[in-house]
């Protein structure tokens, strides 16, 4: 398989970047719910998830962003308070 430049792309390397690029999809979709969220928040999450093996059809269930008080939101994996930002 050729990327865009014609250059040769393993099946590996292809499945990678559909994986990320559905990770940061659901990462969007997260964030976008958020009230002015920062702008490192994306990358943030979807290292995260990448680092942990999550895949996108375990992002909703896994990752999610909650809000003890309304100004301290809090990134949690599996339930598990991973950052917080205000």
């Amino acid at each position: 398989m050729r990327d865009e430049k014609g250059r040769f792309v393993s099946a590996t390397a292809q499945n990678l970047l559909i994986h990320s690029a559905e990770l940061e999809k659901r990462a969007q979709e997260l964030i976008l719910a958020e009230n002015e969220p920062p702008v490192w928040l994306k990358d943030v999450v979807v290292h995260f998830a990448a680092a942990l093996g999550i895949t996108p059809e375990e992002f909703g269930s896994r990752i999610r962003i909650q809000h003890p008080t309304p100004n301290d939101p809090v990134l949690l994996v599996d339930d598990k308070s991973v950052i917080s930002w205000i």
